[in-house]
């Protein structure tokens, strides 16, 4: 079964998306406390605690964010050929720096199979019109606009796209897309990429 649920379909019959995620829940009859039980065994959700660690709910850990991105891209229809996904991954990996990060243990790249799923997250969030010229060419201006000296730059999966959070609440940046659509004002990107890091 494949589950499509908007704010806008909920608010028509005057519901919130989690009234709706709720009731499907309970649609699907599932034993909730087996359910909670596995998701607190593979570390998907927490415990939220008060200041006298008192339960208050449940929290979504990092890794159960990443699950449901994972089988939100990989239930949707794709846009693009796993063949030019793999092309794209392959031309990435080619531009960034090889072997680690100085001082981290973090690859500059990831293996392609991976880049491949970051870029399907990547075309889910912004859309999926940008071309593997346009995203190699941003790759390439990225890279160049360092000089050789790496430090500050970011490894592949975090220019592609990176969550971060600020004062609890979820941000997403895209180097990979300021690039793109600021095609052709990557010198001024160049002249002041200390100042523009994040």
């Amino acid at each position: 079964m494949k589950v499509i649920i908007s704010p806008e379909g909920c608010r028509r019959n005057n519901m919130d998306v989690p009234d709706i995620l709720l009731l499907l829940k309970y649609s699907m009859s599932s034993n909730e406390e087996q359910s909670q039980k596995k998701l607190i065994e593979m570390g998907l959700i927490t415990a939220e605690r008060d200041q006298n660690y008192q339960p208050t709910g449940w929290r979504v850990t990092k890794k159960g964010l990443e699950l449901l991105e994972s089988v939100f891209v990989e239930s949707d229809k794709e846009d693009k050929s796993m063949e030019e996904l793999l092309e794209i991954a392959e031309g990435l990996k080619s531009i960034f720096p090889q072997g680690k990060k100085d001082g981290t243990s973090n690859y500059w790249a990831e293996s392609k199979l991976l880049i491949v799923k970051r870029l399907k997250s990547f075309f889910k969030r912004y859309g999926s019109e940008y071309t593997k010229e346009q995203i190699l060419e941003a790759a390439r201006k990225y890279v160049e606009g360092f000089n050789g000296r790496y430090q500050y730059m970011r490894t592949l999966k975090y220019f592609i796209f990176r969550d971060r959070n600020s004062l609890g609440e979820a941000e997403a940046s895209s180097d990979l897309l300021t690039y793109i659509e600021n095609a052709g004002q990557e010198q001024n990107l160049k002249d002041d990429w200390i100042s523009t890091m994040v």
